[in-house]
């Protein structure tokens, strides 16, 4: 072999900067390992798309504003939502798929009775409402924006109603998922 071709397939060891191979994963002067390997390399870009979507998303704030600022549909908690997806409801799962996609995404502004709340973060509440007084069944993920508020949500018993505007987010077991979800005075 000629001295260029020699010289093209080495490279300087970065700890001890002795020649070494292109090739080569470690030293064989000083062990030092040269090649990143491919779970290195995994858990770089799994870091990078975790910190590009920290960055990109949304703040809570933001969407709550969004949410605040909104207007809400005229979507009715009772009559043919409640219908739908009661327990005893002579509605099919694929009438449920169907009501729940034209739903999904749409503002709401209801007045229902609570019927179990907990706390998922501070500030953050999740409640049930109840169903049985005609109305449908909601799952609430609730964003509190003072303390007064927090001490409301905290102080919630069973059937009492409550007031909220919020974004339909889907369905789960027959109730109707809002998320975010603001209180109205």
């Amino acid at each position: 072999m000629t001295d260029s071709t020699t010289n093209s397939n080495l490279k300087p060891c970065k700890s001890c900067a002795k020649d070494v191979a292109k090739s080569s994963k470690k030293c064989p002067h000083c062990g030092q390992k040269l090649k990143m390997g491919m779970f290195s390399k995994a858990v770089i870009v799994i870091i990078g798309f975790a910190v590009l979507g920290a960055i990109v998303a949304p703040k809570p704030g933001e969407v709550i504003a969004t949410i605040a600022d909104q207007a809400p549909t005229t979507l009715s908690a009772s009559g043919k939502l409640n219908e739908a997806f009661s327990l005893m409801s002579k509605y099919t799962d694929l009438q449920r798929d169907n009501l729940e996609k034209e739903i999904t995404d749409q503002v709401v502004q209801w007045k229902l009775p609570v019927y179990e709340v907990s706390k998922k973060e501070e500030g953050i509440y999740r409640i049930q409402t109840d169903s049985k007084w005609g109305h449908v069944g909601t799952f609430i993920t609730l964003y509190t924006q003072s303390d007064d508020e927090v001490k409301t949500v905290e102080s919630l018993k069973t059937g009492k109603m409550i007031t909220f505007k919020g974004r339909i987010t889907g369905t789960t077991m027959r109730n109707v998922d809002i998320e975010p979800a603001v209180l109205i005075h």
